[in-house]
């Protein structure tokens, strides 16, 4: 075989051998960007749903603490009159919708940890819901003060699921959430 055929297959092999390694190369590192691509916005997505979430938790938790302190000590006769305590209800209650949309917005970015300390969260607030209507529709001094101290435990459990979807946030994104 002829020296020159000889060095022109050779030079030929390695150009396809380079064009084949330089389009594996080209495909990992698009692969690689699209994965780092999503990535970046799947935490954005998070960091927006989680700081929505927690804000929405955090107003219904000082209404939460507003009726807790406007209720306390109050004997039957010093609750302020049905309508009032229906609107107190009313906008407890809307609080609660308002969390449960920012929820759903949760379990949508994940992941499932941090989806469930939201869930459980979400369901504290609803119990807190419950315990607040009780408190305004009692008729006793004895059912107002057994149903004030229920609201009152709630918020002592509010504050630890508060906590933990803090520190499931906090693991899903690699730092603080701030």
């Amino acid at each position: 075989m002829d020296a020159g055929i000889l060095g022109a297959l050779i030079g030929a092999t390695a150009t396809l051998v380079t064009a084949i390694l330089a389009y594996v190369v080209a495909r990992i590192q698009f692969r690689d960007q699209k994965r780092f691509d999503h990535d970046r916005v799947m935490r954005e997505e998070r960091v927006t749903a989680y700081r929505a979430f927690l804000n929405e938790a955090m107003q219904a938790d000082g209404l939460v603490r507003q009726l807790a302190s406007q209720f306390a000590g109050l004997s039957l006769g010093d609750i302020p009159d049905r309508a009032t305590r229906v609107e107190v209800l009313d906008q407890f209650s809307a609080r609660v919708h308002d969390l449960s949309a920012s929820a759903s917005s949760v379990a949508l970015v994940g992941p499932g940890l941090t989806w469930d300390a939201a869930r459980d969260l979400y369901h504290e607030f609803t119990y807190s819901e419950v315990a607040l209507g009780i408190l305004c529709s009692a008729e006793t001094d004895q059912e107002r003060s057994s149903s004030y101290d229920h609201f009152q435990d709630g918020i002592i459990v509010l504050e630890k699921r508060r906590d933990a979807f803090i520190e499931a946030a906090r693991a899903a994104l690699g730092r603080t959430l701030a």
